[in-house]
């Protein structure tokens, strides 16, 4: 993630604003294979490069309860939630495909945003203890 992020930085410059905050535990937490960069290409897709002004992008991973918050939220322009479904893109629904897979009702991805007022992604999921068997 972090070779992703430099390579958008080269790209978008001093429009790019970018907040990490991640807790210790939760960087030892398991996360399934490109569900962070999905998140993350979101937010620089939809909410950086639609505008010109400077674009805050905001990532941050939490554990409570023995499961995994992963939020990453933008300040752009935002959208109608209603008109996603119907949109071109298909990285948001092939993610919450995906999770439904490997955890079927465990985990969630909820999306948040109004047309103005930004976008946020949440995922949350369950861990497994380390000390169980798979």
């Amino acid at each position: 993630m972090q070779r992703y992020l430099a390579i958008e930085r080269i790209r978008f410059g001093e429009r790019l604003q970018l907040e990490t905050s991640m807790d210790a535990d939760a960087l030892a937490a398991c996360l399934p294979t490109f569900a962070l960069q999905t998140l993350v290409e979101n937010a620089l897709q939809h909410g950086a490069a639609a505008r010109i002004e400077p674009t805050r992008v905001a990532i941050e991973a939490r554990m409570r309860s023995g499961r995994l918050e992963v939020r990453v939220s933008d300040d752009g322009n935002g959208t109608d939630l209603a008109a996603l479904s119907g949109g071109a893109g298909t990285g948001l629904s092939r993610l919450r495909e995906r999770m439904r897979w490997l955890y079927g009702d465990a985990a969630s991805l909820t999306l948040s945003s109004r047309p103005g007022s930004g976008f946020v992604a949440t995922l949350d999921l369950p861990q497994l203890d380390r000390d169980e068997p798979t």
